[in-house]
């Protein structure tokens, strides 16, 4: 913040000046005008806005700014004017008018531009049962999120077990007409998920990852927890978080590129059936090849059985005919 300050403090010192100071929504912004002149006075108010503050009085002030807003004078020479604004909100962006009275006559104006960054807002989803690609069988499904944009870099992110749910597809590129933007997930049907916008530089936690939350058993209902988010993430950062994505052996690889991967768990699976199609087809030929050995086996034994019925049969015949032939004799 001294950084800030200091900025102001030099160029505000500037007649007809303008400057630029930039914080993250929930940051405190202080500003300060000064002049050397002890008989200055000053009026403060938002560009196409009347007065909050004039000739030390702060009668302009709204209930939220009286809340948030303190003005201190200090010094003669120079004289010191210094507005403190407290948790900062994207509402509070605009240009702050500074104008230096002196006898009611205007001596010069400077203006000072409060730039105010914010993340991407509260996260939103749809759930389509079996839209996994895998029909019932595939133990994933998709989460389509989306959330409105903010100033700072975003994306959204799902957890479940402890870990980061993989994405189905990538962030769209940043899009200035864009109000909101999307991002698919993956998560697995069996498990509670809880869904959230992050920014890259400081992502969320799952204690903090709550705007919307999903239970396998009532996938249509959304469920959504009323909050604000304040941050003080740094705009523009392309830092990739350092998490853990869930390892699952079935899981769509990398993620970021859904179609992809829905064709590479396609083919795992179609995989999968042909090996098994092949093992079983292998098992049956074998078996086969067993049962016909057994039945070759089974007709030699009965063939053989039938040659010897016919050679008793024979003896006994020949035997009953020698008996007949002595007794005759």
């Amino acid at each position: 913040m001294e950084k800030i300050i200091a900025l102001t403090v030099i160029i505000c010192m500037i007649p007809d000046s303008a400057s630029t100071v930039q914080v993250n929504e929930g940051e405190d912004a202080l500003f300060e005008f000064q002049s050397n002149d002890p008989d200055i006075n000053i009026s403060l108010r938002f560009e196409g806005h009347a007065a909050f503050y004039q000739f030390g009085s702060s009668e302009g002030m709204n209930q939220d700014q009286k809340n948030r807003y303190t003005i201190k004078v200090e010094g003669t020479a120079p004289k010191i004017f210094k507005l403190h604004i407290r948790n900062t909100n994207r509402l509070d962006a605009n240009t702050i008018v500074c104008q230096f009275y002196k006898d009611a006559v205007i001596e010069r104006t400077e203006r000072t531009t409060l730039s105010v960054n914010y993340p991407a807002g509260i996260v939103t989803c749809i759930h389509t049962p079996n839209d996994g690609g895998l029909g019932f069988y595939d133990p994933w499904t998709i989460l389509k999120c989306i959330a409105e944009r903010g100033t700072i870099s975003s994306y959204i992110v799902c957890y479940q077990n402890g870990m980061i749910s993989p994405p189905f597809d990538k962030e769209p590129p940043l899009n200035s007409s864009d109000s909101h933007f999307s991002q698919t997930i993956w998560i697995k049907k069996t498990a509670p998920a809880s869904c959230c916008s992050s920014t890259y530089e400081h992502p969320f936690d799952m204690s903090r990852c709550n705007h919307y939350l999903w239970e396998p058993e009532e996938p249509e209902v959304p469920h959504h927890t009323p909050m604000f988010i304040t941050s003080t993430y740094t705009a523009g950062s392309t830092i990739t978080p350092d998490v853990n994505v869930d390892p699952d052996p079935l899981q769509y690889p990398e993620g970021g590129d859904g179609n992809k991967s829905r064709q590479t768990a396609l083919n795992v699976l179609t995989g999968t059936i042909t090996f098994m199609t092949i093992v079983l087809t292998v098992f049956a030929f074998g078996l086969f090849q067993i049962l016909w050995k057994l039945t070759m086996i089974a007709k030699d034994i009965t063939d053989n059985m039938n040659t010897l019925q016919i050679i008793v049969c024979e003896n006994r015949s020949l035997t009953s005919n020698t008996y007949r032939d002595d007794a005759t004799g």
